[in-house]
C-alpha cells in the first residue's frame, strides 16, 4: 500500500514501493534496498520496502532524491531501530550523453557513499559504479568498497554481449574477531538457554550427561555449571581454530553476510558474462555464466523465453554449478553439514520451467 503526491515542484510516495539505484548490469553496490540476486532468473517484479521518498526534479535531465526507510526490530541483530534504518540523498543527471549519479546517507549497519555512470564508448554500452561502506562502531564488517566496471554491445543481429567485472570489498572486511565470536555464539547461547529450552544443548552436549540421565532433565543443572561452561567454550574455540582461514572467511560471510543480505557473495573477485539472441520474435534465448575468479568456481545459467500467446511467457533454464563441494573436514566443519570451499560449489543445480501471465 502507497500512497503518491504529485506537487508542482516534487514528486512524493509514502509506503511500500519499489526502489532502484543500481546502474550495473549484474551486481548493483548502490542498490540497497532489496537488490536482485545477480542469479535471479526473474526480474519482472521488485519487492518493495516501507519508505517515504521526495524527488525534486531539475534542469532537462536532473533530479534530487531524498529517501528514508525505518528497519524492523526483528532485523536488527539485537540493535536499535537506527542500526537498520536508512536515510538516502541521491542526485542524477545527464552529461554529454552519460547518465550519472551520486548517492550517500545512513543504510544498514553504517553510512555509504557512492556514484554510478552510464554511457558509451565508441560501440560500447560502458557502466561504471562503486560505493565505499564506513560501519557503525558496533557492526560487523569493517570498512570497505565494492565497485562493478561493465561493458556491453547489442549486434544488429539482436545478439547481446555484456560482460562485468565486479570487487566485492565486503567479503574481506570482517572484523577478525568478530569472525570467530560468530561461531562460538550458538554454544554460549545454547548454554543460557538449557533452562528453558533444553533440545538445542541436548543436540549439542549430549555426552556431557552422565550415562543413564534424562538429558532434558539435567540440561539446566549442568548447563549452569561454571567448570561445563569453561570446558564447553574451550572445546568449541578449538574446533573453530582449526578452521583455515579461507574456511572461517567463507563460513562467517555465508551466515552473516549472504544469508542476512549485506553480501552478493563470499568471494572477493568475480567476473560475469550474459550472452542473449532474439533466435525468432516470439524465442529468446541466453546463457549467462559467473566466475568467482580465485576459487575457481563457476555458475552457468542457459535460458530459453517462449512467447506463447499475447501478454504469456514460458521460461525454461537450469543453474549449473561448477566447482568444489562443500567440505566435512575439520570437525567443526562436520557440525555445520559442511564449510563452504568455493563460492558456487555449495550452489545445487537447479532446473525451472515458469509461465508468466501479463494483464
Amino acid at each position: 500500500l502507497s500512497m503518491s503526491f504529485y506537487l508542482p515542484f516534487a514528486d512524493v510516495v509514502i509506503g511500500r514501493q519499489a526502489v532502484t539505484f543500481g546502474k550495473a548490469y549484474l551486481w548493483n553496490p548502490l542498490d540497497v534496498y532489496r537488490p536482485f540476486d545477480p542469479t535471479s532468473f526473474d526480474r519482472d517484479y521488485k519487492a518493495g520496502v516501507d519508505a517515504l521518498r521526495i524527488e525534486f526534479p531539475f534542469g532537462e535531465t536532473g533530479s534530487l532524491t531524498l529517501l528514508g526507510a525505518m528497519s524492523h526490530d526483528n532485523a536488527n541483530e539485537g540493535h536499535g531501530r537506527w542500526y537498520g534504518a536508512s536515510t538516502l540523498a541521491r542526485v542524477g543527471w545527464t552529461a554529454m550523453e552519460w547518465d550519472i549519479a551520486i548517492q550517500a546517507g545512513k543504510v544498514y549497519g553504517g553510512f555509504q557513499g557512492g556514484a554510478a555512470a552510464t554511457g558509451e564508448i565508441g560501440p560500447l554500452n560502458a557502466r561504471l559504479e562503486g560505493a565505499h561502506f564506513e560501519p557503525l562502531e558496533d557492526d560487523d564488517f569493517l570498512r570497505h568498497q565494492s565497485v562493478v566496471v561493465g561493458l556491453g554491445h547489442t549486434f544488429e543481429n539482436t545478439f547481446k554481449i555484456e560482460l562485468e567485472y565486479f570487487y566485492n570489498g565486503g567479503a574481506s572486511s570482517m572484523k577478525p574477531e568478530r569472525q570467530k565470536a560468530v561461531l562460538t555464539a550458538p554454544a554460549m547461547a545454547a548454554l543460557q538457554g538449557a533452562a528453558q529450552d533444553a533440545s538445542a544443548f541436548c543436540e549439542r552436549f549430549a555426552d556431557l550427561v552422565p550415562a543413564g540421565s534424562n538429558c532434558a532433565e539435567q540440561a539446566g543443572t549442568i548447563a549452569s555449571n561454571p567448570a561445563v561452561q569453561k570446558m564447553v567454550m574451550e572445546r568449541v574455540t578449538q574446533a573453530v581454530d582449526g578452521l583455515s582461514d579461507d574456511q572461517l572467511r567463507r563460513t562467517v560471510g555465508l551466515l552473516r553476510g549472504v544469508l542476512n543480505g549485506r553480501l552478493y557473495h563470499t568471494s572477493v573477485h568475480l567476473a560475469g558474462l550474459v550472452l542473449s539472441y532474439e533466435f525468432l520474435p516470439i524465442l529468446r534465448g541466453s546463457l549467462a555464466s559467473i566466475v568467482s575468479i580465485a576459487d575457481p568456481s563457476i555458475l552457468i545459467q542457459p535460458g530459453l523465453v517462449y512467447s506463447a500467446a499475447d501478454e504469456v511467457d514460458v521460461v525454461i533454464g537450469a543453474l549449473i554449478s561448477i566447482g568444489d563441494r562443500p567440505s566435512g573436514e575439520p570437525e567443526y566443519c562436520r557440525s555445520l553439514g559442511g564449510c563452504p570451499a568455493t563460492e558456487f560449489g555449495s550452489y545445487p543445480h537447479v532446473f525451472y520451467l515458469q509461465s508468466k501471465i501479463y494483464f
